[in-house]
């Protein structure tokens, strides 16, 4: 497989720099320059649909494509910065040639995401032009929401929790990654939606029925909800009446299903590990009550005499294990939504070669990033494994 954006690279470093345009450009000279740009976007589309047609190794594809993602990235950037320089003024139609530039090279990722899914990296940050849309576009959608504010059933700190995480995208400019973009996107048009709710419409449920889909595992929103709980269990004289509310939402929030591939902050444990964690410990405090002095000072002296869990040992290195990790999901046999929940079971189950613990955050790392060494080590094992297979 070759790198294709050689030839993009070399055009806009060597004959599109802001002192070139300024002094040769023409109508027919931008024209032929938008014209070479578009026939090098569908000869490089027309390359990954050839590699992926022909059944290349789908570790290697995933590699390569990944690099051809950071590389369209490098190359807006560059393009952009030509638009920024002070000590050149362009006209409007230079730097409107610019951005059509930047357009062009953009939609080969928007192919690769719409085609080949399979191989696109999700984690890796969007490009400066498709941040600078979406921020202007989500801008329009949250403005768009400012009616909410008047319901006077809706829960108006609810609702500035939920579009907390806008922030980092239109305030503070960050530049997120496209899995961070697509959630946004889903949240906005799950917000939008509640515009068009009667006012005879429980709202605050329905938030809280966008946030729970999209697995909104913000830590001021468990918080948020705990408090909410805990106030509607105190509310309840009964201790009986108690138990059964407590298990009634115990229930509804095991039942909850996720919108496949969504969750805000993917470090994180999911919504409804969170939320049943304090639940669970607030109905365990209701159990403990009554219980006599010397039973809850027995029962803690058990939990502190149970045994240490014991890991179970590798004699792979961590970013072995993460690269293994990342075929097993690839190829379907890990099936989890949330790849989070994946590393963090690994990290407390497993020891590498040379560590005792596997911490959460190196396997996180290395699955994203796998050192090339990695690759030819995961593939002598699996050679190994084929060996043994044929003598099994």
């Amino acid at each position: 497989m070759i790198y294709q954006l050689s030839a993009f690279d070399n055009w806009i470093r060597t004959e599109i720099y802001p002192e070139k345009i300024l002094l040769t450009s023409s109508d027919h000279l931008v024209k032929e320059y938008l014209q070479f740009a578009e026939y090098e976007k569908e000869r490089i589309c027309g390359y990954f649909r050839k590699k992926a047609i022909n059944n290349e190794p789908p570790l290697l594809t995933t590699k390569f494509i990944q690099v051809h993602q950071v590389g369209i990235n490098t190359i807006i950037d560059i393009i952009v910065s030509y638009t920024k320089k002070p000590l050149f003024i362009l006209l409007p139609e230079q730097e409107a040639f610019y951005i059509r530039l930047c357009q062009i090279i953009e939609e080969i990722t928007h192919f690769i995401k719409q085609h080949l899914p399979e191989y696109f990296d999700a984690d890796l940050p969007i490009t400066y032009t498709n941040a600078e849309w979406s921020r202007a576009h989500l801008h329009k959608q949250l403005q768009s929401l400012q009616p909410l504010y008047q319901s006077i059933a809706l829960d108006k700190a609810l609702l500035s929790i939920a579009i907390r995480p806008f922030k980092l995208l239109i305030e503070e400019n960050k530049r997120i990654s496209h899995r961070e973009l697509a959630y946004l996107q889903e949240l906005a048009r799950g917000l939008q939606g509640l515009l068009d709710f009667t006012e005879s419409t429980d709202i605050t449920y329905e938030l809280h029925l966008i946030l729970f889909q999209l697995n909104f595992n913000f830590p001021r929103y468990v918080l948020h909800y705990c408090y909410w709980l805990d106030a509607k269990i105190l509310d309840i004289p009964d201790r009986t009446q108690r138990f059964d509310k407590l298990a009634w939402y115990i229930h509804a929030i095991e039942q909850i299903r996720f919108k496949p591939n969504f969750v805000l902050v993917p470090e994180l444990p999911s919504l409804k590990e969170q939320l049943l964690t304090s639940i669970k410990t607030t109905h365990q405090y209701l159990l403990m009550e009554d219980k006599p002095v010397h039973q809850m000072v027995a029962e803690q002296t058990s939990d502190s005499n149970k045994p240490e869990r014991i890991k179970i040992r590798l004699s792979v290195s961590v970013p072995v294990l993460a690269l293994f990790l990342k075929l097993l999901i690839k190829s379907g046999i890990i099936i989890n939504e949330n790849k989070a929940e994946v590393f963090r079971e690994m990290a407390e189950n497993f020891t590498s070669l040379k560590s005792g613990s596997i911490s959460y955050h190196s396997l996180k790392a290395k699955y994203n990033k796998t050192p090339s060494l990695a690759y030819l080590q995961l593939k002598d094992i699996l050679i190994k494994i084929l060996d043994s297979l044929k003598q099994a």
